[in-house]
């Protein structure tokens, strides 16, 4: 883009791109997914409500949460939430079927 901008080497008609799982920041993902999971009914309101309490400032937005947290009871919060939810979830298509061969989600 500066070799474009500056007309140095070899002018390159970019339009656009694309980044495919693109993880720019680990913590903004995770937080991003617990919401994600709640809004779509993966996580118990007595789950949830856990998770506020003990990761959150009042009051809970999405700003106002840290799900990674080191705090021992905002982990233990997180933990039971994570393994009551989404063992087997196909995290691409959560609404599709889930096949099992062997004891392995395909």
């Amino acid at each position: 883009l500066q070799g474009n901008a500056n007309n140095e080497g070899t002018k390159i008609n970019l339009i656009g791109f694309a980044v495919g799982n693109g993880v720019t920041n680990r913590t903004t993902m995770n937080n991003g997914l617990d919401w994600f999971y709640y809004h779509h009914g993966m996580f118990s309101e007595q789950e949830w409500n856990k998770m506020q309490l003990e990761c959150c400032q009042a009051p809970y937005t999405r700003y106002s949460c840290n799900f990674e947290s080191s705090s021992t009871e905002c982990r233990n919060a997180v933990n039971t939430a994570r393994e009551n939810c989404c063992k087997d979830l196909n995290r691409y298509n959560i609404y599709g079927e889930c096949y099992q061969t062997n004891g392995r989600t395909l």
